[in-house]
C-alpha cells in the first residue's frame, strides 16, 4: 500500500516570462507498477494549466499579462495511484520583460558547495532594454574562479579550490 514516488520536476525553460508558455514534465515511479494520474495547480489561478492529450505527465503552462516587474507563482505538483498519493511544490518566478532592468534573485544548481568542486549560479533578471550587465564579485579571490557563460549574461560558473580551513565564510557582491 505505497504512494507513488515523485522523481523529478522539469520545465522546458527556466526562463518564465509573461505571456509565454512553457511545458513542466513529472517523472513519478510507483513499487506496486499501478496506473499513475497527475495533475498541476498554480496559486494565480489567471495562469492557464493545459494537459498535454499525448504525454500525461506533461503540461502546458501559460502565464497572463502581469503589470508587476516580478510575480510569485506556487505550482502544486501530485501524483496520484489506486493507493495513494504524493504531492510537490515548487516556487517559480515570472518576470515582464518590459519592466526596467532588474535582479531578482539568484539559484545555485546545488546548494552545497564543496572543496574543489565547480557549481552554476543563475540570475532571475528582467531586462526591458536588453542592454543590462550581471558581474560576481567574490572576496577571497585567491581560491576561486568566476566565469561568466559567453552565451548567457545571467549564468556564472564558480569553480572553488581547497580550501584550509574548511568549511569557509566566502561573501559574493552581485551588481546588474
Amino acid at each position: 500500500d505505497l504512494s507513488p514516488i515523485i522523481n523529478n520536476i522539469t520545465w522546458d525553460d527556466d526562463n518564465h516570462t509573461e505571456l509565454s508558455t512553457g511545458v513542466l514534465t513529472i517523472s513519478a515511479s510507483d513499487v506496486e507498477h499501478e496506473d499513475l494520474s497527475y495533475s498541476v495547480q498554480c496559486s494565480d489561478t489567471n495562469v492557464t494549466i493545459t494537459q498535454d492529450s499525448m504525454f500525461d505527465n506533461m503540461f502546458n503552462i501559460t502565464y497572463p499579462d502581469y503589470s508587476s516587474a516580478r510575480v510569485e507563482n506556487t505550482f502544486t505538483i501530485t501524483v496520484t495511484d489506486n493507493k495513494g498519493n504524493s504531492t510537490a511544490t515548487e516556487l517559480i518566478y515570472i518576470v515582464n520583460p518590459s519592466a526596467t532592468d532588474a535582479v531578482f534573485g539568484y539559484y545555485w544548481n546545488d546548494k552545497n558547495h564543496k572543496n574543489g568542486k565547480s557549481y552554476t549560479l543563475d540570475f532571475i533578471v528582467a531586462s526591458g532594454t536588453n542592454s543590462m550587465t550581471v558581474s560576481v564579485i567574490e572576496d577571497d579571490t585567491s581560491n576561486i574562479n568566476i566565469v561568466q557563460d559567453s552565451g548567457d549574461f545571467k549564468k556564472f560558473t564558480i569553480s572553488y579550490g581547497d580550501f584550509d580551513p574548511y568549511p569557509h565564510d566566502i561573501t559574493y557582491t552581485f551588481t546588474g
